[in-house]
């Protein structure tokens, strides 16, 4: 059973902390953020990171999109797996993303897929 305080002894309280406009602990504010890098582009940007994009490595894109994997890809255009992995990577810096799913959302966006 919680212990019985009197009643001027809570109201005295409560006078201290409204005497107070602002908690110590409050939060102060913070200045916003700077864009993060890896942000969703606006459209007419995420178009113009396409078009940077070599026809090789459109083409990987397109057969990524399409569901195959690194090995497929690079059986399907005569090329290394390794050299389909080395293409995504240069997709993934061109286009702004992390992952493969990210570059095939953007694939489909622009009808490659």
């Amino acid at each position: 059973m919680a212990p019985a305080y009197p009643a001027s002894a809570l109201d005295a309280s409560v006078r201290r902390a409204a005497a107070y406009p602002e908690p110590a602990h409050a939060p102060r504010p913070q200045p916003p953020l700077p864009p993060h890098p890896l942000r969703p582009l606006p459209v007419p940007a995420l178009f113009e990171r396409a078009n940077e994009l070599t026809e090789r490595e459109k083409e990987v894109l397109q057969w990524i999109a399409e569901g195959r994997t690194s090995r497929e890809v690079g059986l399907i255009l005569s090329i290394a797996e390794r050299t389909v992995k080395f293409h995504l990577r240069n997709i993934y810096a061109k286009l702004n993303v992390l992952n493969r799913t990210q570059a095939v959302s953007i694939a489909n966006r622009m009808n490659l897929g």
